[in-house]
C-alpha cells in the first residue's frame, strides 16, 4: 500500500522541480535577452570584450561584467566601468529585476536615462558617472526604494533635481555634480534622514539654499561649489554635528555668518565659502571647530579683525581669507598653529607689524601677506623655515634689511615676492643658494649696490625683477656684467631692470640669454654703447623696453631675428641712421616707439606692412620726407605720434580708414594744404595736433562729428574761413587752441566754447564773439534788404489806414 503513495510524492516533486527549471529557464532567457539588446546599442567597444566575450556560447553569468546569484543564476550586477565603451542605454535593462548594482562609469555613454529604471525594485547602487548622458533625470527613479548611492555626476544632464528622490529612504550617497541641471534645490530633500555626502556642485542652481537640509542630521560632506545660489546661509546647516566637509563657494551668497557658527560643528574639517558676497565679522565661535584642517573665505566682503582666538585652530593646514576688507593687526597666536601650510591674508587692510611668531610655523609652505598696509621690518626667521615655496609680501610698507643670509635656509623656496615695499640695503648674494627659486620680485623698494652676479646661479629662474630700485654695475666695468651671469638662467622668461642706476654698455653676451626670454624691460636707467647684434638671437622676445637711456648707434639689422616681437620702444636715446627695412619685417609689431633720437632719412614706405601696428612714434627725430601713404593703411592703428620732424608735403584725402584712431600728433612739421574733411570721420580721435605747421584753408565742417574729441590744437598754421559751428556738439572737448591763424568770424558760444579763454583764440583779427575772448564785438546792424521790404510794404499800408480813419 505504500508503494503507490511513494510513486505519488515522487511524480509530484518531479512536476514542481520541471515547473521551477522552467521558470527559471523563462527568467534567465529575460536577463539573457536584456543584455543582448544592451550590446546592440554598443558603437564603439575598444578592447572588444562585448564582441568576443559576450556570445551565447557561454553562459552570461561567466561574461566579462556580469555578475549572477549562485541558486537562481540571476544578474545582480553589471559593472563596464572605465571600458572606453560608447553607445546608449537600454531600456531593457530594467528587465534585470534581480539587479542590486549598475556600474558605467567613466565610458562615452550618451543619450537619455531610461524611464523604466524605477523597475529595478532590487537596485542599490546607480553609478553612472564620467559619461555624455544628457536630459532629465527620471523621477521614477524615487520607485527604487533599496537605492542607497546614486552617482550621475559629470555628465549633460538638464533640467531639475526631482523633489521625488526625498522618499528613497536608505539613500546616503547623492552624486550628481558637473551638469547642466537648473532650478532651486528642493526643500525635500531634507527628508533624507540617511543622506552621508549630498554633490550639487558645478550645475546652474539658483535660488537659496533651503532650511530644511538642516535636517539631514548624518550629513558629512556638502557641496553645493560653483552654482548661482542666493541669499544668505540657513544656520541650521551649521547645526549638523556629523558634517565634515561644507563647500558654499563659487556662488552670490550674501549676509553674515551665524555668530555661533563653530558651536555645533566638532567634525568640521573643511569650511569653503570662497568667491561670495558674504559681509560682516569671522565670528570667533570658528575657532572652536578643533578638526577644522581647511578654511577658505577669500573673494568675500567680511570686514573687521582676524579673531585672536585663530590660534586654538591646532589642526589647520590651510588658511585663505585674501581679497576681503579686514583690518587690524595679525594675532601672534597664528605662530601656534604648527601644522600649518599655507597662510594668505592678501589683499586686505591688515597693519601694524608681522609678527615675529609666523617665523616660528615649522611646515609652512606658503605665506601671503601681499596688499596690505603692513610696516616694520620682516622677522628674519621667516627666511629660516625650510618648506617654504612661497614668500608673498608685496605692496606693503616693509621696511629694513633683507638678511644677508637670506636664501641659505630656504631650499624649496620657489617664489619670492618683496615688490613695492621700503626695503632698502644690498641684495644678498646668497639667495642665489635658494636653487629652486623661480620668480624673484624685488622691484619698486629702495635696494641699492651692485646687481649680484651670483643670481646666474639660479638656474630655475624664469622671472627676476629688479626694477625701480637704486641699483647699479659692478664697478670699474663698462659692462652690466650681472647680465652676463644671467646667460645661466637657460629657462628665464622675463627680466626687468628698468628704472635704476645702471650704467654701461649691454654686453654681446645679451644674445646668448635664454631663448625663453620673452620681456625684457631696461628703460630708465643710464645704459650706454650700442644696441648688441646678439639681440636678434632673442628669437621668442615679445616685448623690448630699452627707451630713456643713453644708446647711440644704429638699429642694427639684425633685429629682424626678433620675428615675435610685439612691443619696441627704444625713445629718448641717440640712436642715429635711419630706420633699417629689417625692422619692417617684424610682422607680429603693435608698438614702435622710437621717439627723441637723431633718426634721419626718409620714413619707410614698408612700415605700412606692418599690419599689427596700433602705436607708432617717430616724433622727435630728423626725419624728412613726406609721409608714407601706406602708414594711411594701417587699420589698427589707435596712436600716431610723427611731431618734431621736417616731414612736408600735405595730408592725404582719404584718413577714414584709421577708424581706431584715438590720438594723431603731427605737430612741428612743414605739413602744407589742406585739413581733408574726411578727418571727421575718425569719431575715435580724442586728440589732434596739427599746431606748428603750414596747413591753410578752412576748417572741415565735419568736425562736428568729431563726438571723441577732448583735445584739438591747430595752432601756428595759416588756416582760414570760420569756426565751424558744428563744433559746438563736440561735449568732451576740454582743450582747444586755435591760436595764430586767419580765422574768421564768429566765435560760436555754446557747449565747449563756453569754458574756452582767449588763449584759443588769440592771433586771429578778424574773429569776433564776447568780450571775454579779447575779440572785436560782432556787429548787429539789421540788414539793408529787411528795411527796404519794410518801406516798401508796411509804410504804404499804414499811410492808407490813417487816411480812411481821417474821412470818417
Amino acid at each position: 500500500m505504500a508503494k503507490p503513495h511513494l510513486v505519488f510524492l515522487v511524480t509530484v516533486l518531479l512536476v514542481h522541480s520541471c515547473i521551477v527549471a522552467s521558470v527559471a529557464s523563462l527568467s534567465n532567457f529575460t536577463d539573457l535577452s536584456a543584455l543582448l539588446a544592451f550590446k546592440a546599442r554598443i558603437t564603439v567597444d575598444p578592447d572588444n570584450v562585448l564582441a568576443y566575450n559576450w556570445t551565447t556560447k557561454s553562459s552570461f553569468c561567466s561574461w566579462i561584467g556580469v555578475f549572477c546569484s549562485q541558486h537562481r543564476q540571476r544578474v545582480t550586477a553589471l559593472n563596464l566601468s572605465h571600458m572606453g565603451i560608447h553607445g546608449t542605454i537600454e531600456s531593457q535593462l530594467s528587465n534585470l529585476s534581480f539587479l542590486v548594482s549598475l556600474d558605467l562609469r567613466n565610458n562615452s555613454f550618451h543619450g537619455y536615462l531610461p524611464n523604466n529604471l524605477g523597475q529595478l525594485r532590487r537596485l542599490r547602487q546607480l553609478y553612472m558617472g564620467e559619461n555624455e548622458l544628457e536630459g532629465m533625470i527620471p523621477p521614477s527613479l524615487s520607485q527604487c526604494r533599496e537605492l542607497e548611492e546614486i552617482a550621475l555626476e559629470l555628465n549633460k544632464l538638464s533640467g531639475y533635481v526631482p523633489r521625488e528622490l526625498a522618499i528613497l529612504p536608505k539613500l546616503r550617497i547623492l552624486y550628481l555634480f558637473n551638469n547642466s541641471l537648473t532650478g532651486s534645490i528642493p526643500p525635500s530633500l531634507g527628508n533624507l534622514s540617511k543622506l552621508e555626502i549630498l554633490f550639487l556642485h558645478a550645475n546652474s542652481l539658483q535660488g537659496s539654499i533651503p532650511q530644511e537640509l538642516g535636517n539631514l542630521h548624518n550629513l558629512q560632506q556638502f557641496n553645493l561649489l560653483d552654482n548661482q545660489l542666493t541669499g544668505s546661509l540657513p544656520s541650521t546647516i551649521f547645526n549638523i554635528s556629523k558634517l565634515q566637509i561644507i563647500d558654499l563657494s563659487r556662488n552670490s551668497l550674501s549676509g553674515c555668518l551665524p555668530t555661533n557658527v563653530g558651536h555645533g560643528l566638532p567634525n568640521l574639517e573643511g569650511l569653503y565659502l570662497y568667491r561670495n558676497q558674504l559681509s560682516g565679522h569671522i565670528p570667533s565661535s570658528l575657532c572652536r571647530c578643533g578638526k577644522l584642517r581647511y578654511l577658505q573665505l577669500h573673494r568675500n566682503k567680511f570686514t573687521g579683525s582676524l579673531p585672536r582666538e585663530i590660534g586654538n585652530l591646532s589642526n589647520l593646514q590651510q588658511v585663505y581669507i585674501f581679497f576681503n576688507s579686514l583690518s587690524g593687526t595679525i594675532p601672534p597666536s597664528v605662530g601656534n598653529i604648527s601644522k600649518l601650510k599655507e597662510l594668505d591674508f592678501g589683499e586686505n587692510n591688515l597693519v601694524g607689524n608681522i609678527p615675529e611668531e609666523v617665523g616660528h610655523l615649522p611646515n609652512l609652505e606658503i605665506l601671503s601677506l601681499g596688499i596690505n598696509h603692513l610696516s616694520g621690518p620682516i622677522p628674519n626667521a621667516i627666511f629660516n623655515i625650510s618648506t617654504l615655496q612661497v614668500i608673498a609680501l608685496a605692496s606693503n610698507n616693509l621696511s629694513g634689511y633683507v638678511p644677508t643670509t637670506t636664501g641659505s635656509w630656504l631650499p624649496n623656496l620657489e617664489e619670492l615676492y618683496l615688490d613695492l615695499n621700503r626695503l632698502r640695503g644690498r641684495i644678498p648674494v646668497s639667495i642665489s643658494n635658494a636653487s629652486m627659486l623661480s620668480v624673484l620680485e624685488l622691484s619698486v623698494n629702495s635696494f641699492d649696490g651692485p646687481v649680484p652676479t651670483s643670481l646666474g646661479n639660479l638656474q630655475l629662474l624664469q622671472i627676476l625683477n629688479l626694477g625701480g630700485n637704486q641699483l647699479t654695475n659692478q664697478p670699474d666695468n663698462h659692462e652690466l656684467s650681472f647680465m652676463t651671469s644671467l646667460t645661466n638662467c637657460r629657462i628665464l622668461e622675463e627680466l626687468q631692470i628698468a628704472q635704476n642706476q645702471l650704467k654701461g654698455n649691454l654686453p654681446d653676451s645679451i644674445g646668448n640669454l635664454s631663448s625663453s626670454l620673452e620681456i625684457f624691460y631696461g628703460e630708465k636707467n643710464q645704459i650706454t654703447g650700442s644696441i648688441p647684434k646678439g639681440i636678434g638671437n632673442l628669437s621668442n622676445l615679445i616685448t623690448l623696453y630699452l627707451g630713456t637711456n643713453d644708446i647711440a648707434g644704429a638699429i642694427p639689422s639684425s633685429i629682424r631675428g626678433l620675428e615675435k616681437l610685439q612691443r619696441l620702444d627704444v625713445g629718448d636715446n641717440k640712436i642715429h641712421g635711419s630706420i633699417p627695412d629689417d625692422l619692417c619685417s617684424l610682422m607680429q609689431l603693435g608698438e614702435l616707439s622710437l621717439f627723441q633720437n637723431k633718426l634721419s632719412g626718409p620714413i619707410p614706405n614698408c612700415i605700412g606692412n606692418l599690419s599689427q601696428l596700433k602705436i607708432l612714434h617717430l616724433g622727435s627725430n630728423l626725419f624728412t620726407s613726406l609721409i608714407p601713404l601706406s602708414l594711411w593703411n594701417l587699420t589698427d592703428l589707435s596712436s600716431l605720434n610723427l611731431s618734431h620732424n621736417s616731414l612736408h608735403g600735405h595730408l592725404p584725402s582719404k584718413v577714414e580708414t584709421l577708424d581706431v584712431l584715438e590720438g594723431m600728433d603731427l605737430s612741428w612739421n612743414q605739413l602744407s594744404g589742406n585739413i581733408p574733411s574726411m578727418v571727421g570721420d575718425l569719431q575715435s580721435l580724442s586728440y589732434l595736433k596739427l599746431s606748428r605747421n603750414s596747413l591753410q584753408g578752412p576748417l572741415p565742417q565735419s568736425f562736428g562729428n568729431l563726438i571723441s574729441m577732448e583735445f584739438l590744437d591747430l595752432s601756428f598754421n595759416n588756416l582760414s574761413g570760420e569756426i565751424p559751428k558744428p563744433m559746438e556738439k563736440l561735449l568732451h572737448l576740454n582743450y582747444l587752441n586755435l591760436s595764430f591763424n586767419r580765422l574768421q568770424g564768429e566765435i560760436p558760444n555754446r557747449g565747449p566754447f563756453t569754458k574756452f579763454t582767449a588763449q584759443s583764440f588769440m592771433g586771429n583779427e578778424a574773429l569776433c564773439g564776447v568780450a571775454k575772448l579779447n575779440v572785436s564785438p560782432c556787429p548787429t546792424n539789421v540788414p539793408r534788404s529787411r528795411t527796404k521790404l519794410q518801406l516798401k510794404y508796411v509804410l504804404p499800408t499804414i499811410v492808407s489806414i490813417a487816411i480812411v480813419f481821417a474821412l470818417l
